[in-house]
Order: structure tokens, then sequence, then C-alpha cells
């Protein structure tokens, strides 16, 4: 479950006032007191957090040093065990292990305990004054990339369901979607036997054509409608956009060397990157792969 490098950098006063100055001028104040208010808040919980134990502060500096071997593994794994041992609640250690993880079930509980931990580090106020505002403070991210990672898992086993809730809470706590959730959750819901969620969802976000929408799109009508001219229309108008989907869903050894490469901003990186998590739901979803099959024999005929 390789992710990047999240070390969480410091962040300065000037970068905190410049963060508060934008936050304002979104908001929709009523009074002065209402303004005030919430400059209160903002800066109580960007304050330091109590200052580090020993064991703490240790335990931070050996994850520090983890960071520097990630890319070799297991030396970077040894440290954040050793980490973790020296001060066991050390959320962001359970997220480097999570992240370094090739098992999908360790990994899910290894985020669901830094969700946990970092949850408890915060504290219930914060939760429930700084809902919608959590990406603006450093130390509430490690929550939302844990809640990511435990997504992803449940996303990539097909718990369609359960990955939904929490990627719904994600947009809860950080509406403006700095880790672009919403292309999960997207795909999530037309995974869903209930697509009444994925019709809300489409109708309150407006998404400009791209391969995600699109070939979603494209599923969601076959789901709804099955293999009708309508259908195969929406099809249609996705392969047009991105003709290299379907070739990577029936061939995914090739998906596969293509995302080991470095990224070129290019239609085939899309496809790939589309794939990768759509995969799961046009398998899952009943003669789907087949419809698309059918699809591409017959495109001479359609073009």
């Amino acid at each position: 479950m390789s992710k990047s490098i999240r070390k969480n950098k410091k962040i300065s006063k000037k970068e905190l006032d410049d963060i508060l100055a934008r936050l304002i001028e979104k908001e929709n104040f009523n009074s002065e007191e209402q303004v005030l208010d919430y400059i209160k808040n903002f800066e109580e919980y960007n304050k330091k957090f109590p200052a580090m134990s020993k064991e703490e502060a240790d335990s931070d500096k050996l994850l520090s040093k983890a960071y520097k071997y990630k890319k070799e593994g297991r030396k970077g794994i040894e440290l954040a065990r050793e980490a973790i041992e020296i001060y066991p609640e050390n959320s962001d250690a359970y997220l480097f292990l999570a992240d370094s993880s090739k098992d999908m079930d360790e990994a899910q509980k290894l985020y669901e305990t830094a969700a946990r931990l970092r949850k408890n580090k915060l504290g219930k106020k914060f939760f429930k004054t700084m809902k919608g505002r959590f990406w603006q403070h450093i130390e509430a991210r490690p929550y939302l990339f844990a809640l990511e990672g435990v997504a992803e898992c449940l996303f990539f086993k097909n718990e369609f369901d359960r990955a939904v809730k929490v990627l719904e809470e994600m947009l809860e706590l950080n509406p403006y979607d700095n880790l672009e959730i919403h292309y999960m959750l997207l795909t999530a819901l037309v995974g869903l036997d209930d697509l009444s969620k994925y019709e809300r969802f489409i109708k309150e976000n407006k998404y400009e054509e791209n391969v995600f929408f699109d070939y979603t799109n494209a599923l969601y009508h076959f789901k709804k409608y099955g293999p009708m001219i309508k259908t195969k229309l929406e099809l249609q108008k996705a392969y047009k956009y991105n003709p290299f989907v379907p070739y990577f869903l029936f061939n995914v050894e090739d998906m596969i060397e293509e995302k080991s490469k470095p990224k070129r901003g290019t239609i085939v990186d899309d496809a790939v990157d589309y794939v990768v998590y759509a995969m799961g739901v046009w398998y899952h979803t009943e003669g789907a792969i087949e419809w698309l099959l059918d699809f591409i024999e017959n495109i001479d005929e359609i073009s």
C-alpha cells in the first residue's frame, strides 16, 4: 500500500495567518462576533500540542530516520516498529507501516490503528469545532491520510458500502477534498446495489468530461438500464475520450507494467489511473465485462 512520503512539515506563523485570511474570506459571517469567535477557535487549535514526553520525542526521531530509509524497505520498517515500542501511541509510525505493507488486510488494520490513535490525540472538541476545515490543521492531516488508507483497502476488497462510509466522512471533515478522494467515491458509489447515492452525488457535483466520470457513468447506465442503445452511446462517448481503458481492463499485466513507468501526463496514464481503481467495480458488476468486450469487438460498426 505504498504512498508518497507524508511527513508533516511545521507551519509558520505567516502561513497560518494566510490560511486564516483565506478561510474568513470564504465564510459567510453575519457579525463581527462570529469572526472573532472563528479566529479564537482557529488559533486555539493551531497552537502547539502539549510538549512531547521524552518517549514521544525519541519515537519521533526514530520515525524521521525511518522515512530516510523508506525506499530501502526493511530498514525503515524496523525503525518504525522500534518507534512504536518506545511510544505505542505514535500514530504516524502505524501509518508508515501501513503504507509499507504489501498485505491488504494487515494494511487495513494498521491504517485503522493510525486513525484511532490520531483521533484520540485530536480529541472530541477538535472534531466538533473544526469539522469542514481539517486540511488547514497540520496535526489533523494524518487522520485523513489514515482514513484514505482504510477506504482504499475496503475499496480494493470490493467492500464498497464500507468504503463509501469512510470516504463520506473524509468529505465532511475536508469538503475541499485536497486528497481528491471524490474519484474513488464516485467509483465506489456505482459499485453499490442501490444507485440512488450515485445519482445524488452526480447531481450535486458537476463533472467535466474526464476518464473517471465518462467510464463510470457508462457503467452506471449499464447497471441501471442494461445493454440498451442509450447505454451504448454513453460507452461510445467514454471510448472516444479515452480508448485505452478497455485495453487495460482486459490486459492487466500490461497495465501493471505501464503503471511502473514514469508518468508522462498522457491519456495512457489517465487510463491506467482509472483502471487501477475501477477494475474491481467493472469485474464485480455482472455482465459488464462481457458487454464491454462485445462493444470492442464491434467497434468498427459503431464508429
